[in-house]
């Protein structure tokens, strides 16, 4: 188990209701992360209702503290959790909101970064979230997904929601700390690796304002003594409301950096455990039917009207590259997965089918996408890991998406130069992607780049790549063609 014990603790089953541990390798449903490189342990909670309905449910993810993992917040007794105003009593017992709960082992000090001591966040976004959307009935959008954190997990949730505007249509943070993390290096031209978690949110609140904007709400709690969060939360909550984000700040008193107490705070009327879970509840959006137009609207799908990608879903749309899910909307905020990648590639710059290069050991004949990613496996245009495997499920980063359509460019006979230079401070020269992401960020096509860095001067390689996002790269490289 990585780092001695870090990401994967003991199985306790049978000790909560509606709970479910994984992270028994030898478990149906371990959970595999390869960004750690290791199983990490995850406590799953489904509500009492999930047994007998058919439903889709929307997804409460609980990060845990400094020394915590994946039973932090289980250190209450078992009376406790059903005597105190939690999450989970609020739902298993008085009925209130049926969602899914998710209590992922961070590793104790990680920030919830990526770092040479863990890929913590890229096993949040790119293999947790893909992992419990596939395998429990979850929304699997914005629209039903919310993010939570005390301590550590409230700096590494508000980091998080920052940094993937996309991921979470809410973000509660609960007396946020960081300033005791040493484990991972401190980032480049950082003070500490706490300096670097919150002046990232700060920066990515505002490069990310026009995507949070209307999407996503911001709750920051903390007691005004002998707690921690106050000043972050106070520039956040300022920050975050002078750019057009809802967001609110709640002093609590004295009571603390207890998370078994702040629960009976009272707030509003209510239990700050009630106050935090009706906050969620609220912004979860609805999971079914077709968004109404825009009045006037004529987009090809009504969820694209005045959307920044619009014109470049449209032309691939009308030349038959791209469609809509069953409800007839798009999804432009939707991240994309390698499989879906794969589709959109193969369809674009004209892959010929040919699947007798062999398959994918994880990608077999009755994948969905299972002759899009063997035709570019025989056509050269992808790989698999190192471990021989694809993942088609895991999502696709802005610099590795690069490759693939260079590479699908040189399939179809097109002279690429990778000698060019970028200036983003974040692509280092290790960064294996570089060449390709210098190539796509100098082509320019009908007056615009392929694709483009922020205005910040960063690319954010790491950063999960949307469908909107994705239509305009491949729109715009299959012009050079």
């Amino acid at each position: 188990v990585y780092n001695g014990g870090a990401f994967g603790s003991a199985v306790r089953s049978g000790q909560y209701p509606g709970l479910e541990h994984i992270s028994n390798p030898d478990s149906a449903k371990t959970f595999f992360s390869s960004s750690i490189g290791e199983n990490v342990g995850v406590v799953v909670y489904t509500p009492p209702s999930y047994s007998s309905s058919s439903s889709d449910y929307p997804v409460v993810y609980f990060l845990h503290g400094m020394n915590g993992n994946e039973w932090n917040y289980f250190g209450l007794d078992s009376s406790a959790i059903y005597s105190t105003p939690n999450i989970i009593n609020l739902i298993q017992n008085n009925g209130l909101g049926d969602s899914i709960v998710v209590f992922p082992n961070g590793g104790a000090g990680s920030g919830y970064i990526n770092s040479s001591f863990a890929n913590s966040e890229s096993m949040i976004i790119n293999d947790l979230i893909p992992f419990i959307d596939a395998n429990y009935r979850t929304i699997a959008s914005r629209e039903g997904r919310a993010i939570q954190g005390f301590s550590m997990g409230g700096a590494g949730a508000t980091y998080l929601a920052t940094k993937y505007p996309t991921y979470f249509s809410s973000v509660a943070g609960m007396s946020s700390a960081c300033h005791l993390i040493t484990a991972p290096a401190t980032p480049a031209g950082y003070d500490s690796v706490c300096d670097y978690v919150m002046e990232s949110s700060k920066s990515n609140s505002v490069s990310n304002a026009s995507i949070l904007s209307g999407n996503t709400s911001f709750l920051f709690t903390n007691g005004t003594s002998g707690d921690f969060g106050q000043t972050f939360h106070s520039e956040m909550n300022s920050l975050l409301s002078s750019n057009g984000i809802v967001s609110e700040h709640i002093g609590l008193g004295s009571v603390g950096h207890d998370l078994e107490a702040q629960h009976s705070v009272s707030v509003g009327g209510t239990t700050l455990g009630q106050y935090l879970l009706e906050f969620h509840l609220d912004n979860f959006g609805e999971s079914g039917g077709t968004p109404t137009p825009t009045p006037g609207c004529t987009a090809v799908f009504p969820d694209i009207c005045d959307n920044v990608f619009e014109s470049y879903i449209t032309n691939l749309e009308n030349d038959g590259i791209v469609g809509g899910y069953s409800d007839g909307t798009y999804k432009p905020d939707n991240p994309v997965t390698r499989g879906e990648m794969s589709k959109f590639i193969f369809n674009a710059f004209s892959i010929p089918q040919n699947t007798s290069c062999g398959n994918f050991p994880d990608v077999n004949s009755s994948h969905t996408f299972h002759v899009y990613i063997t035709s570019l496996k025989c056509a050269g245009v992808v790989g698999g890991y190192s471990d021989g495997t694809y993942k088609p499920d895991e999502y696709v980063t802005r610099d590795a998406v690069t490759k693939f359509v260079v590479n699908a460019l040189i399939e179809n006979g097109i002279s690429v130069n990778l000698s060019l230079s970028h200036g983003f401070s974040d692509v280092p020269s290790s960064n294996v992607f570089g060449p390709y992401i210098a190539y796509l960020t100098n082509v320019t096509v009908d007056g615009e780049k392929v694709i483009s860095g922020y205005s910040d001067g960063t690319y954010r390689p790491a950063n999960v790549l949307t469908r909107g996002e994705m239509s305009k790269v491949v729109d715009n490289s299959r012009k050079i063609l």
